[in-house]
């Protein structure tokens, strides 16, 4: 057993199909382990609820509350344990690349466990401790990304309440950020036990107290003060100390041209006052990643990008390196050594282990006698050599062409007439019952997509933003109308700015689509809808039913989001 987790589960110990590997972590409400699932023959994270305050690991590894106390703690332990039920129901609907993916949830041995994906990489928290402070434009095309998660987080009616450097994980295949441990269940159990589990420097102020209302603004501070942290070195002070003696520095001052800007929106978000920061995800990332992108240099280092694309990526990484900063060119001299001294002398990054069995993936020796494994000095060796490459890599990500397709041009398209929507067909979608009994309706759009350019497309992300919006009929809103069609001539959309929900798809790889060819289909459907005690037909002709339009948008690798089209949700039932 680790010492350093005496209530954690042994190696070899087995939940169902899952064999426990090691501990990655544990924190004040919960126990995060690698696993091995042997009916998948893969690797995978299983989250424990075990609250350390008020649990304790009985007989045959049950998980019971402890004997002081016991009736109060009990009351504790139940509750704290609904939440992280519910947090497993809602995190299992997330459908996005920057976000977890959830598998199963597992109730046994008197408590539950949540399985999901093994994302593998480091935390945002270790690359940052390597590399001090991040170059400005390459921590943009991260948050560009995060904000796309969180934005599709919001939008299924979740937040996620504890967003920080640990809880955010640079994945190690493509080198994008995923968030993961979402904070709901650490949230509740601080309710009922008053235990201080916050992380202060990320925490906005309404988090500090019970009373305190959260909201969208509640994760954009803790995702601001991120920002502040990537770009300056340093977190910023606590909320609570900021109510006291307010010594925040805004990143704006002194900062001149567009720089100012998107400073000035991150200076918002770290806004003391819920009210005073952007109150939806949308509205900060147009003042962040736009404002950001109107600088004149984003040309410039695009086309250096292209000249230099066809050099070798160690030629191109040492050239980088040799432009950082002096911390974050210490951290990348451990990569610089490994490939220079005994490692390979090819012209490429050292492969990646193939998916490995318990043993392997934890560093351990083979149960059968003559069969090498992977040592611990060497398992430890790999983790320093991944952080110091991030740092490394960091420049030549932003430099290099993202995704290109082969035979793919590196100069930017328009995709507005690059891609085609076709097939359309929308509608309301009967998903069922909700906790409640009743019948819940959400908007649903079925499409297609033609690459209508000459050139092959590499790398396209999809969303889609669902808003609520009153149908004008002939001059004269009629929300007993049980028809709502698509045709200009039967309405116009008013009341466009209520966002309703968000879905993305990852339309295509670095394969690409040629010419002339066809994607799809693909289906979104917002987390947000109707519920009612009628029928869904009759759902449909409420007199306080308000239409929903989709406007569908288009990432080609690591442009900017473009606007595709825009479509109205037919008020018609729809089925999967």
């Amino acid at each position: 057993m680790d010492e350093r987790y005496p209530h954690a589960l042994p190696a070899g110990h087995c939940l169902e199909e899952y064999e426990i590997v090691r501990v990655l972590g544990a924190g004040g409400f919960g126990i995060t382990y690698l696993a091995f699932d042997h009916q998948l023959d893969g690797p995978v994270a299983i989250k424990e609820y075990f609250p350390a305050d008020v649990a304790v690991r009985a007989d045959g590894w049950r998980v019971a509350a402890s004997s002081a106390d016991r009736q109060h703690r009990r009351e504790v332990f139940a509750w704290g344990l609904d939440r992280f039920t519910e947090e497993a129901r809602s995190i299992h609907r997330f459908r996005h690349p920057n976000v977890v993916r959830v598998h199963r949830y597992v109730a046994a041995r008197g408590t539950a466990y949540i399985v999901m994906e093994y994302v593998e990489g480091e935390s945002l928290q270790k690359v940052l401790d390597a590399c001090g402070r991040l170059p400005a434009a390459a921590w943009l095309r991260w948050l560009d990304l995060l904000l796309d998660g969180v934005a599709h987080v919001h939008g299924q009616g979740y937040l996620h309440r504890d967003l920080k450097p640990a809880n955010i994980v640079i994945r190690a295949v493509d080198g994008e950020p995923v968030l993961i441990d979402f904070g709901a269940a650490r949230a509740a159990a601080r309710e009922r036990t008053h235990t201080r589990v916050l992380t202060p420097e990320y925490a906005p102020i309404e988090q500090h107290g019970s009373e305190g209302a959260q909201g969208p603004p509640t994760d954009i501070y803790a995702l601001a003060a991120v920002s502040y942290r990537a770009l300056t070195g340093t977190p910023p002070p606590s909320a609570p100390d900021r109510v006291l003696d307010d010594r925040y520095e805004p990143l704006s001052d002194g900062a001149t041209g567009s720089d100012r800007a998107w400073l000035a929106a991150i200076d918002q978000g770290l806004s003391l006052r819920p009210e005073d920061r952007p109150q939806t995800v949308a509205a900060w990332r147009t003042a962040l990643i736009l404002q950001a992108h109107n600088e004149p240099a984003e040309a410039n280092a695009r086309a250096a990008a292209a000249a230099t694309s066809s050099r070798s990526w160690k030629a191109r990484t040492a050239e980088h390196v040799a432009a950082l900063a002096p911390s974050e060119a210490a951290a990348s001299a451990t990569l610089s050594r490994f490939w220079h001294g005994s490692g390979s002398s090819d012209d490429h990054p050292p492969p990646r282990d193939p998916p490995a069995a318990p043993e392997r993936l934890a560093g351990a020796a083979p149960a059968t006698p003559g069969v090498k494994s992977v040592s611990t000095r060497r398992a430890r060796t790999w983790s320093g050599i991944l952080v110091a490459a991030a740092c490394a890599a960091l420049v030549l990500w932003l430099s290099a062409p993202q995704g290109s397709a082969p035979g793919e041009s590196s100069a930017a398209h328009d995709m507005t007439t690059a891609l085609a929507v076709t097939d359309v067909m929308t509608g309301w979608l009967d998903v069922g019952l909700d906790d409640l009994g009743h019948n819940k309706l959400v908007p649903a759009i079925a499409f297609r997509l033609r690459n209508e350019s000459d050139r092959r497309l590499g790398t396209l992300q999809l969303n889609g933003v669902f808003r609520r919006c009153q149908v004008l009929y002939q001059g004269q809103p009629e929300p007993d109308n049980p028809v709502s069609p698509r045709d200009e001539e039967a309405g116009t959309c008013l009341g466009e700015d209520q966002e309703w929900g968000s879905a993305l798809v990852r339309a295509v790889g670095r394969e690409g689509v040629v010419p002339g060819e066809g994607l799809g289909p693909f289906t979104m459907e917002s987390g947000l809808g109707y519920t009612g005690e009628q029928l869904p037909a009759e759902m449909l002709r409420h007199r306080d039913f308000v239409d929903v339009k989709i406007e569908l948008f288009v990432k080609h690798r690591a442009e900017q989001w473009a606007r595709l089209s825009e479509h109205q949700i037919d008020r018609r039932l729809a089925i999967r």
